[in-house]
């Protein structure tokens, strides 16, 4: 049995997996699938198994957060086009401009393996509202995961969800370079 920080599955589960990260299908989602999110003011919608266990993910993975000076505890968890779920938390530094976002952990453990292809990323921290990726997590993903897919939740359901355009219309890339 490996074990890796990278992912996690239930609360009762350790850190498995053949490979370095675990599919969705290993994830073990302990939330209904009936459960019924808001989202961004519309009518609830039934959120999928498999988006359940993504939300359940970053849950998860939230509890890994350090977060001594703020207290603002936030879970990643980011699905490569392979099924695969790498998770992240915010780390603070009593610094503050050297902590890093739970979006970045997850993404920046993910490029360190060698992936490069991602299809969403769930972002859960413990508000009413939706808590979306801040300007420098946007940009990031933009540049290594395109116009991913961008569901976010709190501890009992999923608050909003968005494409990463719409949470940044002008991106800067590699365009501006040439």
């Amino acid at each position: 049995m490996s074990h890796s920080p990278c992912v996690s599955r239930s609360p009762k589960s350790v850190f498995e997996s053949s490979g370095s990260f675990l599919s969705l299908a290993q994830l073990g989602a302990t939330v209904p699938a009936t459960a019924e999110p808001w989202i961004a003011g519309a009518k609830p919608v039934r959120v999928s198994p498999r988006e359940s266990e993504l939300l359940q993910a970053a849950r998860e993975a939230r509890k890994h957060a350090h977060a001594p000076y703020s207290h603002f505890a936030v879970g990643a968890a980011l699905e490569t086009d392979a099924g695969d779920v790498i998770l992240g938390s915010n780390v603070e530094n009593a610094t503050y401009g050297l902590s890093m976002c739970a979006e970045r952990v997850a993404l920046f453990k993910a490029i360190s393996e060698g992936l490069r292809r991602f299809t969403r990323i769930a972002i859960v921290a413990d508000t009413s509202e939706p808590t979306s990726p801040c300007g420098a997590c946007r940009q990031l993903l933009w540049e290594f995961a395109g116009d991913v897919e961008v569901i976010l939740g709190n501890l009992e359901r999923e608050t909003a969800r968005y494409r990463l355009l719409e949470l940044l219309p002008h991106p800067f890339d590699s365009r501006f370079l040439d």
